[in-house]
């Protein structure tokens, strides 16, 4: 079946899409369980459930519609010099170069920092999460740029969150809380994400080679279907908070729920073609991004970026060559994030500059 019971723990497995998607949607009776791995940023939601969904969904809709498309061409320009800055080394570590570069410079500018500060800032720190000063120091730039005045017209992130605050929505500590969790997200999953879909455009290049344009609807598609068959993050908890029966399998009160988000995302009944990525077969939903009240409050972003990013370098990604990759599954009690530690790819083709 769909939802598994292991009597030894009393914990629950749901691999079916319809059953998870039933859990994520209902907030009444699941919890979401915190993100261990994530701790040590002090992640903590202070703001009550509806008001975290009530201020995540106006920046969805502020960034998304404010922000993104005005600001293309500066991602567009930054992908672009970013990239033939490392392919003229001619070998390099795709993810724990270029895509986590690039990510940095764009998720900086989505919530409105300094530009030149932001690169002073990315090369202290090798653009990386790793770095054990990195999240403090960031941390502290977003409390005191919240502090800043609303700037009238101005979509990015923090003076939106400037804005709910100045509402009263949420106080200064939620807001912060809630920037955390967009930035440090970003910068943890989209350059998965961005290496995901260079070595899914590689597993079978031939056919990508022919059937991928640089037509946006296209290249929406394939990146949707690379997060459905790939999700970076594979497995979400829940907590029962009241006795349920979820596709026929009664829950008590306590107990803790996986979903198994990979094996959902390939549920024979729900896709025409589960295991394959196809532009036209599948309905291209799914619930890598989770859904409801505990739906990614940067996919949209994530989206676009993948979307400028893959349209931009399309030919580029084309001529690089994989000489080797290393993933490896983060298990933690909650959930399993696959990624790279590395991704070593070598230039066979014309650079940007070349051309």
């Amino acid at each position: 079946g769909s939802v598994h019971y292991f009597p030894g723990s009393g914990n629950y497995l749901v691999t079916g899409f319809s059953e998870a998607d039933e859990i994520f949607r209902n907030n009444a009776e699941f919890r979401k369980m915190g993100l261990p791995g994530l701790d040590k940023y002090d992640m903590v939601r202070r703001a009550a459930p509806e008001v975290h969904a009530q201020v995540i969904g106006f920046i969805r809709d502020a960034i998304h519609k404010r922000y993104l498309m005005e600001d293309e061409p500066f991602l567009i320009q930054t992908v672009r010099e970013v990239f033939d800055r490392y392919v003229q080394k001619r070998t390099f570590d795709f993810y724990n170069g270029f895509s986590k570069e690039v990510i940095f410079l764009a998720s900086f500018r989505l919530f409105g920092f300094d530009h030149q500060r932001t690169l002073e800032f990315g090369r202290r720190y090798g653009y990386s999460l790793l770095s054990p000063d990195f999240v403090p120091a960031a941390v502290s730039w977003m409390d005191a740029s919240l502090r800043d005045s609303i700037v009238p017209g101005d979509g990015r992130m923090l003076n939106v969150l400037r804005e709910q605050i100045s509402e009263g929505v949420v106080n200064h500590d939620q807001a912060l809380d809630i920037g955390k969790m967009m930035l440090l997200g970003a910068l943890k999953t989209s350059p998965i994400l961005l290496t995901l879909l260079l070595q899914t455009l590689h597993a079978d290049q031939r056919k990508w080679l022919m059937a991928l344009t640089p037509e946006a609807d296209v290249l929406r598609k394939f990146i949707e279907e690379c997060i459905r068959t790939a999700p970076v993050i594979r497995k979400s908890a829940k907590e029962v908070l009241d006795d349920v029966s979820v596709g026929g399998c009664p829950m008590h009160k306590g107990r803790k729920v996986y979903l198994d988000i990979s094996a959902a995302n390939r549920d024979v009944q729900a896709f025409d073609e589960p295991e394959n990525i196809s532009l036209n077969g599948n309905r291209h939903r799914h619930l890598s991004f989770g859904v409801g009240m505990h739906q990614c409050p940067g996919m949209q972003v994530a989206r676009h970026n993948a979307l400028v990013i893959l349209r931009t370098l399309l030919a580029d990604f084309r001529s690089l060559h994989i000489e080797d990759a290393a993933w490896f599954t983060d298990v933690s009690d909650d959930k399993f994030i696959y990624q790279p530690s590395f991704m070593r790819v070598t230039q066979n083709g014309v650079t940007g500059t070349d051309r």
